[in-house]
């Protein structure tokens, strides 16, 4: 038996057990004959949810480490985020079935900032997205675009969190076939009537905080929503058409319905851009400049995108609508399709009625990530505010140290009117310093 002959006889013994074997030979000069052959037992170090961190998505808003103000103020809305104010009597009543069925919190709150970045907890998202109807790993590595790693364990749902799921299916269902008692229909109420015609009070912090708090609560609902509604779209395609629904679908499916996403053809970009350079031009008094009325896409791009930035929850960036060079670059340095027009080929009415409302849940995901963004930009220009008072005081150096404080820090020092000491300037070179450094996409503990 020659080597090659004994290496295909290898394979057969593998493939026939689905192991990697051990085989003892033996051979008497003439013969070599196979005696035994035992599995190997490999051992892989398999890790919990709560061992993973990731970057997904959250590194798409936040790219870079928040400044300590920001962190503090990240935190304020995150962990205490809610919308019960505005649930629907059906809803409210369903709510609270729900929280009385004890069930594990996370492990690990999350997110947590590792090395100045900011990372989710895989834990986190299973309690947060794990648990509504239809949404299983495959519509969450989609949903939050990450792939949840072979060596991962993750346990089966309690009893709890079965019966949980269950209660939401039926909600689903129930506003599926009622629309007018559906959530979208309920946060599109909650966007005209508490967003739009109803404005804030911005000159105090409690107030902003709240709205923001709402607006992340509701947000993180809709997101929820959506996974549903794509996981019952696959589940009905793949039940009743007896065709496995491909990931390219899903992509589609996605890409087709970001209604309010930023979709920009060339041309249309490098209008904006020299209107841009225009205006930049203007606020230089460079001679020769004449009065310019700007082009609908501009006011358009700019009602939208005006106060939005590359790291979308730092308070100390400034927004675009302040910052025309940063605007510029970010539109040079970026790549924009049309809008995709794929048939998403939904056949009959129920496909089509699932389509239409995954359709409507993230057209006022967008928005409601937009007004919380702008939300934003108001706590910024309220920090900006206390901190010339603080400069004109002699607490602080500059009026950009108060983005390197901690949000006690500063209620400290405006009570105990105690300056700050030279400690900060350390903090802002971390900054500096993490920025500019490589992360790992995940992380296991």
């Amino acid at each position: 038996m020659c080597i090659r002959d004994r290496k295909k006889a290898a394979e057969i013994i593998e493939r026939s057990f689905e192991n990697p074997m051990d085989i003892e030979w033996a051979w008497d000069g003439s013969i070599l004959s196979i005696l035994q052959a035992r599995p190997i037992k490999i051992e892989i170090k398999r890790i919990l949810p709560h061992e993973f961190w990731t970057r997904a998505n959250i590194g798409e808003i936040i790219p870079k480490p928040l400044t300590p103000l920001s962190w503090s103020i990240f935190k304020e809305v995150i962990f205490k985020s809610y919308r019960i104010k505005y649930y629907s009597l059906i809803d409210r009543f369903f709510t609270n079935i729900i929280h009385l069925i004890p069930r594990k919190p996370p492990v690990e709150a999350s997110p947590k900032e590792i090395d100045g970045y900011l990372y989710l907890n895989l834990d986190t998202i299973l309690k947060s997205f794990g648990g509504e109807p239809w949404v299983n790993k495959h519509i969450l590595e989609f949903g939050l675009g990450f792939q949840i790693p072979d060596v991962l364990t993750i346990p089966q749902k309690s009893f709890s969190e079965r019966l949980v799921s269950s209660i939401k299916g039926l909600i689903f269902l129930i506003e599926l076939f009622l629309p007018w008692l559906s959530m979208e229909n309920r946060l599109e109420k909650f966007i005209n009537n508490h967003l739009i015609n109803k404005p804030n009070d911005k000159n105090e912090l409690s107030t902003i905080l709240n709205t923001v708090r709402f607006l992340f609560g509701w947000h993180m609902a809709i997101t929820a929503r959506c996974f549903s509604h794509l996981g019952f779209f696959k589940y009905i395609t793949e039940k009743y058409k007896q065709i496995e629904l491909q990931d390219e679908k899903l992509i589609t499916l996605l890409s087709v319905y970001q209604s309010n996403s930023m979709v920009l053809d060339n041309q249309i970009k490098n209008k904006i851009i020299k209107e841009l350079q225009f205006e930049i031009k203007k606020a230089e008094k460079i001679n020769g400049y004449q009065p310019f009325n700007h082009s609908n896409e501009f006011k358009s791009f700019m009602e939208k995108y005006g106060h939005r930035s590359v790291n979308e929850f730092e308070l100390s960036q400034q927004g675009w609508n302040e910052n025309y060079d940063g605007l510029i670059k970010f539109l040079n340095d970026s790549d924009f399709n049309h809008k995709i027009k794929n048939k998403t080929g939904a056949n009959n009415f129920l496909e089509k009625v699932i389509i239409g409302r995954l359709e409507k849940a993230i057209f006022l995901r967008e928005i409601l990530k937009s007004q919380l963004i702008k939300q934003y930009r108001d706590i910024r220009y309220y920090f900006l505010n206390k901190s010339s008072h603080l400069y004109k005081q002699n607490l602080i150096h500059n009026i950009n140290d108060i983005f390197y404080l901690y949000l006690d820090e500063i209620e400290e020092i405006e009570n105990n009117q105690i300056p700050i000491d030279n400690s900060i300037e350390t903090r802002k070179q971390n900054v500096i310093r993490q920025s500019s450094e490589q992360v790992p996409y995940t992380i296991y503990d």
